[in-house]
């Protein structure tokens, strides 16, 4: 399955040759911990996050995927922290990444 998905990223990015936008989110709980999610492409630890879809604006964005990776209901988008656009970040595809602290 990761390799379909690896796949499908690479021809987005053949085709497009734009980057794509994704919205990533720093869930802090009430007591400050702050909720990591396992990634199923590297099973690796990260922040909750993916990819703005058509006709869906950032908050609507983090609040779909806060749900969706963590079963969490985002209350507030405290501050943007920042904009990374570095196209090496990500080895899968040029991505701009809107992080976000909730």
């Amino acid at each position: 399955m990761r390799q379909i998905g690896r796949f499908i990223f690479t021809v987005i990015g053949v085709i497009f040759r734009h980057p794509v936008t994704g919205v990533t989110v720093i869930p802090i709980l009430p007591d400050g911990r702050i909720v990591l999610v396992r990634r199923q492409d590297t099973g690796k630890w990260g922040l909750p996050g993916g990819l703005v879809d058509w006709g869906q604006d950032i908050p609507t964005t983090a609040k779909r995927e806060l749900a969706e990776e963590t079963g969490l209901e985002l209350l507030e988008i405290e501050r943007l922290v920042g904009v990374y656009s570095s196209c090496d970040r990500d080895p899968r595809l040029h991505s701009i990444s809107i992080l976000l602290v909730a």
